[in-house]
């Protein structure tokens, strides 16, 4: 059976009609809702939401590669709160907490690469620039 929970909505908690969850959410600024296969589940993501604590791992974990905090989240509440409204924000989720780092470790290397040849070709721009104008003044 499908439940489906309201995080952040007008009325907030579980719901066993997705038409009851949906009225909650539907038009309703940076809503947040979400399916489960089990209640157990919903339960403890709501409460983990409501509280601020981790939910209890059910085989997924979140990297959140650009986002207002980029890391690992146990729960895609958390994991959310980092991405939404974030312009060109990045995630993805994992099966293991193992693939998630490794991940994130691939994706600050690269990164790093990039905005280091990115510093690079500036460098390098910029001194063109300057020898051209010293040129220019030798003449």
């Amino acid at each position: 059976m499908i439940v489906w929970v309201v995080f952040v909505g007008r009325r907030l908690g579980t719901y066993n009609i997705w038409g009851e969850a949906k009225t909650q959410v539907e038009g309703f600024p940076n809503n947040c809702h979400k399916s489960y296969d089990k209640r157990e589940d919903a339960e403890n993501d709501l409460r983990a939401f409501h509280t601020g604590g981790p939910s209890p791992t059910r085989g997924k974990v979140y990297a959140v590669f650009v986002g207002r905090k980029p890391g690992i989240y146990s729960s895609w509440y958390e994991a959310k709160k980092q991405v939404n409204g974030f312009p060109n924000n990045s995630f993805r989720a994992f099966k293991t907490r193992d693939d998630a780092e490794k991940a994130v470790a691939e994706f600050a290397s690269s990164s790093n690469q990039v905005v280091q040849n990115e510093n690079e070709d500036f460098l390098n721009v910029q001194l063109e620039i300057q020898l051209t104008i010293s040129n220019l003044k030798l003449r």
